[in-house]
């Protein structure tokens, strides 16, 4: 008993210790601490795809990069033979999905960093599309009443913060365009209407496309939602248009409604 209210005394004494200098005591909610990880691991995410010299991140130079990159693969080959060794256990987001509407147990699956997936038998076993596209960062994907499918490229909805509670932008990355199959997605073509130019900043055209859909009744006529605005083409993608005359900065989403009508945000 006597050892008991030593224990209760000292625990006593320990709290209204604890409260005499709970002036110079920073208690942080652990709600804070959480924000502070997720703004420290993006301020990180950030600082390892900016420039190293100006400490900004320009979609621009990413691109004329890519072409650089692109320019010297295709000149040398050193005959190397690889060997995929894993991590194989690990996934990307998975931006969009889509079910083929001419045979329901096909399915295609984009992830942001993992290009164009496809599944034959209701999505029991994957088989990626093809890993050699210009881009491997597909955000989105829509279907013709034709049967043609498109799938567009580039993380807006990540890099301006729509999905970020913390308020912090870090951009994901950019995009080539969109491609097209006719095949059943057996295989695509990039459409050269939507490849992005090496211009400026994150405004750049087909930078970012972040939703795709297609008209009920009119195979050609499909609609981008991008950074740079809503785009319309009505011959299948071979040319584009905005979609009120001047461009709108940042459409983040299109869907096509029962009725026919287009909403857009």
């Amino acid at each position: 008993m006597k050892n008991l209210l030593i224990l209760t005394g000292f625990i006593t004494g320990a709290f209204f210790t604890l409260l005499s200098v709970g002036k110079y005591i920073s208690f942080e909610p652990s709600i804070e601490k959480e924000e502070r990880g997720i703004n420290d691991a993006m301020s990180w995410w950030y600082n390892v795809r900016s420039n190293q010299q100006t400490g900004k991140f320009d979609v621009s130079a990413i691109l004329a990069a890519e072409k650089q990159a692109d320019e010297m693969s295709s000149t040398r080959n050193l005959g190397i033979q690889w060997e995929e060794m894993g991590p194989d256990n690990i996934g990307g987001r998975t931006r969009a999905v889509l079910y083929d509407r001419n045979n329901e147990g096909v399915i295609f699956a984009g992830g942001v960093s993992g290009g164009l997936w496809k599944s034959v038998n209701g999505g029991d076993s994957w088989q990626v599309v093809n890993d050699m596209f210009e881009a491997l960062t597909v955000t989105c994907l829509t279907q013709a009443s034709s049967g043609d499918i498109y799938f567009g490229t580039g993380e807006a909805l990540y890099s301006f913060g729509l999905d970020n509670p913390t308020g912090f932008s870090a951009f994901g990355f950019p995009g080539k365009g969109i491609w097209k199959s006719s095949d059943g997605g057996n295989t695509f073509t990039h459409l050269t209407s939507t490849i992005p130019a090496t211009g400026n900043s994150t405004t750049e055209a087909w930078a970012y496309v972040t939703r795709l859909a297609a008209s009920i009744d009119d195979p050609n006529r499909i609609y981008a939602a991008m950074n740079s605005g809503l785009k319309i083409s009505t011959d299948g993608g071979a040319s584009w248009f905005d979609a009120i005359g001047t461009p709108l900065i940042y459409a983040w989403d299109v869907k096509i409604g029962s009725d026919g009508y287009v909403h857009a945000v």
